[in-house]
């Protein structure tokens, strides 16, 4: 289940028969494809079924060369909250019904560069937020639910940035920030998520497919 720790190369060497700097390069590699995350001090933890291929359909985000920008995430926070009133209009979301809100750190290059605010319907997501332990991507943990994202409505704007949302990244009030609103929808056509995203409007480009 993603947010479970794996256990220590040690152990997992021992279990499948293979030499230790075997499981550490297999590891490696599940990394680099975003399956698990390694927390320094902390350990390996699952990370998510088919988060390449998720990343890749809905982080649109790319640097300066149009190449894809390596993105982490830190947990600020989650918290079980009643629909605020836009979220809910937007979404569609009974303004009585119970959801998640789940606050996130966006990295790239390990400095701060956006911040993501996701409400999330808390009815479908039993224990997620014993399973989200740490900051990440959050369509493959969806996933693991049965929730499969395949589509979204955007909203792109540009602002001025706000004092809490630039001390969240350490950078300097004052300058535009791109400020990106989605409600996600799954294979039923039903929301699954609104997101309020605001990123440091320089350095990347926003990729957008017409199809």
């Amino acid at each position: 289940m993603v947010g479970d720790s794996l256990p220590n190369e040690g152990h997992l060497a021992k279990k499948f028969g293979v030499s230790v700097g075997t499981i550490r390069k297999a590891i490696e590699g599940l990394e680099t494809n975003g399956l698990v995350k390694r927390i320094q001090g902390r350990g390996t933890y699952v990370a998510g079924i088919g988060s390449h291929v998720l990343r890749q359909k809905f982080v649109r985000l790319r640097g300066d060369d149009d190449g894809d920008m390596r993105l982490s995430y830190d947990l600020i926070s989650i918290e079980r909250v009643p629909p605020p009133s836009d979220v809910a209009q937007a979404a569609g979301w009974n303004p009585k019904v119970e959801l998640l809100k789940v606050v996130q750190l966006v990295r790239f290059g390990g400095a701060g560069f956006g911040r993501e605010v996701s409400h999330l319907p808390l009815a479908r997501l039993p224990n997620f937020e014993k399973h989200m332990t740490f900051g990440q991507d959050l369509y493959p943990l969806l996933a693991d639910y049965g929730i499969i994202v395949t589509s979204a409505r955007e909203r792109l704007s540009l602002t001025s940035s706000s004092r809490d949302i630039m001390d969240d990244l350490g950078a300097q009030e004052g300058g535009s920030i791109l400020r990106l609103t989605r409600v996600a929808y799954c294979m039923e056509k039903t929301p699954v998520e609104h997101r309020v995203s605001h990123y440091l409007a320089d350095g990347f480009n926003y990729d957008i497919e017409i199809d």
